[in-house]
């Protein structure tokens, strides 16, 4: 399912540049992974090198937080003004819903179980960042994710699809992630961060 949604990824910016090609040779490079030993407040990848096309970031994450769900912003650059914003569709069991945040200082992405979610359960997300190194284009970033919760009910099930702005044309080089609730990563989360050619 990712190396499709990568793949589609590609064709639309193929189509953005108008340079559409029968066959698209699609390919991921590692740049860096952090997992945490501990827990830990924040995780962020810096230097990141401006010689691919996208970035797409893993995440398979748990906070401490006394909840069963945690939600995961991101900021682009160090910048904790208020020049993001995002939208937001989702489901809880069965129910949809939606939300959105306009001029705000972070911005919702990623996902992550909580600490009263079963033992051994991290929530996945998968975060697009889309044309993050051209300089005449403000950045935005695609996300999927989901949690289980603690299983007991329907409305521990949530699955997400986000849609993040910054409001700035510079290159990134340095992505932060931080738990929603002020608490922390814990022992078993992972990022990876990916460049796509």
């Amino acid at each position: 399912m990712i190396e499709e949604l990568v793949k589609q990824v590609a064709l639309l910016q193929q189509q953005v540049d108008g340079l559409i090609k029968p066959e698209v040779s699609l390919g991921l490079s590692l740049i860096a992974s952090n997992v945490p030993g501990g827990s830990v407040a924040t995780v962020s990848f810096s230097s990141i090198p401006s010689t691919f096309r996208h970035l797409v970031q893993f995440i398979q994450a748990r906070t401490d937080t006394a909840a069963e769900q945690d939600n995961i912003y991101m900021q682009f650059n160090s910048d904790t003004g208020s020049n993001y914003d995002y939208e937001q569709v989702f489901g809880v069991g069965g129910t949809a819903g939606a939300g959105a945040g306009r001029a705000v200082a972070t911005m919702y992405t990623g996902i992550a179980e909580g600490a009263n979610s079963r033992a051994s359960v991290f929530a996945y997300s998968v975060i697009f960042v889309l044309n993050y190194a051209v300089s005449n284009a403000e950045k935005n970033c695609l996300t999927l994710g989901q949690n289980f919760g603690d299983l007991s009910a329907d409305t521990d099930l949530y699955a997400i699809f986000r849609s993040g702005h910054w409001r700035n044309t510079a290159a990134i080089s340095t992505i932060t992630n931080v738990p929603n609730s002020a608490g922390n990563f814990v022992v078993g989360s992972r990022f990876h961060l990916y460049g796509i050619y």
